[in-house]
């Protein structure tokens, strides 16, 4: 019985950590971000040179990942959006897998796919390639202090 009380502490507590998670990234901490403009008239070589870009500043930025209490994950956002002067629609993103700062190789193999692949065509009217680097180890350190 006390392992079951226990046990549904834990999850409220880590419930908690989730939502006040989020609410940190809503606040705009706890990430890295950047934004390419994208123009109806560019060419694949145009895009290929964003998609190269975009891989390069991942790379730069993951070497900056906190690591508060050995959390040194992160997480990787890639998006398109279109802009109205101050208006930002969002129109599709992909959240990839969460990876260690030690083990990034994947998850950077799996934003260049993503990169490459963008479903522009499906979204004709996007203005903005958005790319998100999540760090956990940020986000964990503000909500549970020392």
């Amino acid at each position: 019985m006390f392992q079951w009380v226990a046990q549904l502490q834990h999850r409220l507590r880590w419930r908690k950590v989730t939502q006040d998670a989020a609410a940190l990234v809503q606040q705009g901490q706890g990430f890295i971000a950047r934004t390419w403009p994208l123009t109806a008239t560019m060419t694949d070589h145009d895009m290929t040179s964003i998609t190269q870009e975009a891989t390069a500043w991942l790379v730069k930025q993951i070497g900056s990942i906190a690591t508060p209490h050995g959390w040194s994950s992160g997480t990787v956002i890639i998006g398109l959006a279109q802009m109205q002067g101050t208006q930002r629609t969002p129109l599709w993103k992909v959240s990839l897998p969460s990876f260690a700062k030690t083990d990034y190789a994947p998850a950077l193999s799996e934003a260049t796919t993503q990169l490459a692949t963008l479903p522009r065509a499906v979204y004709p009217s996007a203005t903005h390639l958005e790319v998100y680097l999540l760090d956990m180890g940020r986000i964990f350190r503000t909500i549970i202090p020392d």
